[in-house]
């Protein structure tokens, strides 16, 4: 069993994450409970019972590296979900990534930059709600004639966007347009 800290109301991407965990905890590991680390505790579809279980030997935060020693503190096995915005990432992330047994991100780009600021820790790639789907076995009626992507913030390592480019240009899927507003965090062409 395991004990899941994480965020369930809402959706940002933690709170989506840590639904997405807790239904596999729920059919892999039963027993397993989850805990809101939101300053307003709520459980939208959290899939598992509330509550702390000190006796899990593993535990497993969705958030970022700050506190997460403390939270896990109990936990012979503990595993951070995390994600970067900055590269580098702080010092203090580095050295919280280092206590923890494994950190998950959501793609390749922060695996580098966790790496690449000294995290020794295993970590592992685990792309946020992307279903990696074989365009030619797609049934003809889920292949869309034309793909709108939106994001919220401009980092384009972080969110995947040239793996989105990559995929959606193997499924051969006519003009694409982008349109985008600078930001202080895009370097010019």
């Amino acid at each position: 069993m395991a004990q899941l800290y994480g965020h369930f109301s809402g959706n940002g991407s933690f709170a989506i994450v840590s639904r997405a965990i807790a239904r596999e905890l729920k059919r892999q590991l039963p027993g397993s409970t989850a805990w809101s680390v939101q300053s307003y505790p709520a459980y939208e579809d959290s899939h598992l019972p509330t509550g702390l279980n000190n006796d899990a030997r593993v535990g497993v935060l969705v958030g970022y590296p700050p506190g997460a020693e403390g939270i896990l503190a109990g936990h012979e096995f503990k595993v951070l979900v995390t994600v970067c915005e900055a590269d580098p990432i702080p010092e203090d992330w580095v050295r919280t990534c280092n206590a923890m047994s494994l950190v998950v991100v959501p793609s390749g780009w922060c695996a580098g930059v966790f790496r690449k600021a000294g995290v020794r820790t295993e970590v592992l790639v685990a792309p946020h709600g992307i279903d990696r789907l074989d365009p030619i076995n797609v049934p003809a009626p889920l292949v869309a004639r034309y793909l709108h992507v939106t994001a919220a913030h401009s980092f384009p390592g972080r969110k995947g966007t040239p793996q989105l480019l990559a995929a959606r240009a193997s499924a051969g899927l006519g003009m694409l347009e982008l349109r985008t507003t600078p930001t202080p965090h895009m370097k010019p062409a």
